[in-house]
């Protein structure tokens, strides 16, 4: 049997034997996250509420941090009324009816034995032209207000910040009543699915490692179950050993994390 007693050297994990028995291997490794997130907000501002923990397990779109939406709602509500608003639309429409309609009649009698001259047909059609030029700016207007309302809206979204992907909450840098820098960072996200447990094998265990049985890691005085993942395409040339990666049961707890364990080979 032998353990494998694990030290850092560049960034690498050194494997020494020691006597233990023949049946059994004991190599140690810790769990590791490859993907975490960091959660930021780009304008920044007060934070109102925090309404996750360290610990948590989040879902896509769960909110996490909320900031102070109330000139954003304000500016919502003033752009809205606006873009909700048909009312000038619809009194220029009906004016500019009205206006085409005289112009038409106009047109028709100049010329005739009326009173219609063409100073007349001319003042109706300039009236026409007119609330024609009015019409096209109140409806550029109202675009121009649901654009904003559009920006306002994903700006109120924006201030509910949420989690982009299925995790633990690692840690929380803000809290509330906190004001907030542009660009500053709110909290760190784990992707649960993307932890494993990290040991350099050496080469006489390769075969093992990577063997679809389910091995044993001892870890915080729990035993958890473990199964192969990937390994390291490149071995450490000196000590000839590759780094295996073991996957974890989603309810192993966070806290966890970065802890030194066994994991356990018997032959």
């Amino acid at each position: 049997m032998s353990a494998v007693l694990k030290a850092l050297c560049g960034g690498l994990i050194l494997a020494m034997a020691l006597p233990l028995s023949a049946a059994e291997v004991r190599l140690i490794g810790s769990i590791e996250s490859q993907y975490d997130v960091e959660l930021i907000h780009r304008e920044g501002g007060q934070v109102v509420d925090v309404v996750v923990e360290e610990g948590d397990l989040v879902s896509v779109g769960q909110p996490m941090v909320q900031f102070d939406p109330r000139l954003a709602q304000t500016a919502l509500e003033s752009a809205a009324l606006y873009a909700n608003d048909s009312s000038v639309i619809d009194a220029l429409g009906a004016q500019l009816r009205s206006a085409d309609k005289q112009y038409q009649r106009y047109r028709k009698a100049a010329g005739g034995m009326g009173s219609i001259t063409a100073s007349d047909v001319e003042n109706a059609l300039m009236r026409s032209q007119q609330l024609k030029t009015e019409m096209a700016s109140a409806v550029r207007e109202r675009e121009k207000a649901k654009l904003e309302m559009t920006q306002w809206q994903q700006r109120l979204d924006d201030l509910t910040v949420k989690s982009p992907i299925e995790g633990f909450v690692a840690e929380v840098m803000v809290e509330k009543g906190q004001w907030v820098k542009p660009g500053e960072v709110l909290a760190r996200i784990i992707d649960h699915k993307a932890r494993f447990f990290e040991v350099g094998v050496p080469q006489n265990q390769w075969a093992m490692a990577s063997s679809d049985r389910t091995f044993e890691v001892l870890l915080g005085g729990q035993k958890i179950p473990v199964t192969f993942s990937h390994a390291s395409a490149v071995p450490d040339k000196q000590n000839q050993q590759r780094t295996f990666y073991f996957s974890i049961p989603d309810s192993v707890d966070m806290s966890l994390l970065g802890i030194n364990g066994y994991i356990v080979f018997n032959s």
